[in-house]
């Protein structure tokens, strides 16, 4: 366990259990760094001015009683999910790290939201267990995983787990990094946080093949143009991107219904 100042530390072990362990004991401080302060700005800046290329406007419309949910995958505090809470009417956490989920919870609690709105679990999607696996963390019209993906060993067999948490014609976005590194020579190869990578980032071609080779269709890649400086801590800049898929929509054809 690490002690309990501002060192950054990391466990042994496989990926899944690294970040489980870095994220219990970090998240803190990496959260409170300015230059992740200023992505998460940024991040939540682009989704609420993009609401339709996202797909959570077309969600609402066509929600019957704006009954609508979306899932958080690796919801980390929960940037995204009270970011698009207000097109929601149910939102669903799952993050690795016990501590975070308990900060998420906690900032609905002190908000005075109802669990039936927001709340997270902690738990991997690729691990289902008895809550994991329940109808309340199913059929969702959005899944959004932010910052997460190059955290991921197999990631195209977790996007699949994704797609199956979907219903029919949900969507499905992809917050991350692109590989490239700008500016001074980076020192994230000398972070802690890089043991809880898998790898640096996705470009276009890659991504959207990763989505395509898990059941998406109507995949779309936007490159969010601004550089994100990644601070003394890391050094140089990235360039984030913006992904989308969606779940294929029930074909009536495929169902039996008959034409007289």
């Amino acid at each position: 366990m690490a002690s309990k100042d501002s060192s950054i530390s990391a466990a042994n072990g496989t990926l899944g259990n690294i970040n489980r362990h870095f994220w219990n004991e970090n998240m803190h401080i990496i959260s409170n760094q300015q230059w992740v302060q200023d992505l998460l700005k940024q991040i939540v800046q682009c989704l609420q001015q993009n609401l339709h290329w996202v797909g959570i406007l077309d969600a609402a419309e066509s929600s019957q009683e704006n009954k609508r949910s979306m899932l958080d995958y690796a919801c980390g505090n929960g940037l995204v999910s009270y970011a698009l809470l207000p097109w929601f009417s149910k939102v669903r956490g799952i993050d690795i790290s016990y501590a975070v989920v308990c900060n998420y919870n906690k900032m609905a609690n002190e908000q005075g939201i109802p669990s039936e709105v927001i709340h997270a679990i902690q738990g991997d999607i690729r691990l289902p267990g008895p809550e994991i696996s329940s109808a309340d963390f199913s059929e969702f019209d959005v899944v959004v995983i932010c910052m997460a993906l190059h955290h991921i060993d197999e990631p195209e067999n977790l996007l699949s787990q994704l797609l199956a948490r979907l219903q029919p014609g949900g969507r499905l976005l992809v917050i991350d990094w692109t590989p490239e590194h700008y500016g001074i020579e980076s020192k994230v190869s000398e972070h802690p946080a890089n043991q809880t990578v898998n790898v640096d980032g996705f470009g276009e071609e890659a991504m959207l093949k990763l989505m395509d080779s898990a059941g998406f269709e109507d995949t779309h890649f936007y490159l969010y143009e601004e550089r994100m400086s990644m601070g003394a801590e890391i050094g140089g800049e990235r360039q984030m991107f913006f992904a989308r898929g969606q779940k294929p929509a029930i074909n009536s054809a495929k169902v039996g219904i008959l034409s007289t």
